[in-house]
């Protein structure tokens, strides 16, 4: 399936759902991972998704909704059958319903996306093949980064600091920075070397982000461990086939 195709059928897909399992919509999925510029587009496309679900959740429906429904239709000798109104009345309805729709998402406030959806969608993407730039030289990651105004004052635990580098990215979370650094060699299990993956953000731009000073939230998803913290106005996250004790050791 080419790009233009695969963005065609990921249009209709829906984040938290089980829509990855129709064939057709597997395959597209495949697509976004040798694309970049499709994941970029798959990736706001979901960010968008959520950010409408979350939005329709917090809307609260009246407890007493259907009886005054039903109280403001007693009495009524006479329903006009939506077939039958005029053509102008549903230009002029749907003209309202246009400008109501569109003065809801200008003026309607800001909110930060969930740091815990966040965690969840790059931790996702490490397991189905995290798209990288590889490189190998820290030192020109780190100027790459400062040069092209990416987060690059970040701070790394000397355990981790001295792990050869893989690889770098700085692919946005719903138009928010964030750094992606690769290490070789962190963890091995079964005479296996694993690669960690190591995410910084400004922990400003999320709801839910790590109080600084606290432990290290671990987590788990698939076959990967995870540890998210907050040091200073940044947010880590670190990823990597071990245990939490395998990955405490590049945190301290």
């Amino acid at each position: 399936m080419d790009s233009l195709r695969a963005r065609e059928v990921l249009r209709l897909y829906r984040p938290g759902t089980t829509d990855a399992l129709d064939p057709q919509m597997a395959e597209a999925l495949q697509a976004v991972q040798r694309d970049p510029e499709l994941g970029d587009w798959f990736e706001e496309h979901c960010g968008v998704y959520i950010a409408i679900r979350n939005k329709l959740k917090q809307i609260e429906v009246p407890q007493d909704l259907k009886r005054k429904i039903l109280l403001e239709n007693i009495g009524r000798e006479k329903v006009i059958p939506l077939h039958r109104r005029p053509p102008v009345l549903w230009a002029a309805a749907a003209a309202i319903a246009l400008l109501l729709a569109g003065t809801w998402f200008l003026n309607k406030p800001a909110t930060k996306p969930s740091f815990t959806k966040f965690h969840e969608w790059k931790i996702g993407e490490v397991q189905r093949g995290y798209a990288m730039i590889g490189n190998t030289n820290y030192a020109q990651i780190v100027s790459y980064l400062t040069t092209n105004h990416f987060i690059a004052n970040y701070t790394l635990s000397k355990a981790l600091a001295k792990l050869p580098a893989e690889g770098f990215a700085t692919k946005p979370y719903q138009g928010k920075p964030v750094t992606m650094l690769c290490f070789n060699g962190g963890i091995v299990k079964n005479g296996k070397t694993n690669d960690l993956y190591f995410f910084v953000a400004q922990r400003a731009d999320f709801a839910d982000s790590p109080s600084p000073g606290k432990k290290p939230r671990f987590g788990h998803a698939g076959k990967y461990t995870t540890a998210s913290w907050s040091a200073g106005d940044k947010v880590y996250i670190l990823a990597g086939q071990g245990d939490d004790s395998d990955l405490q050791q590049y945190i301290d």
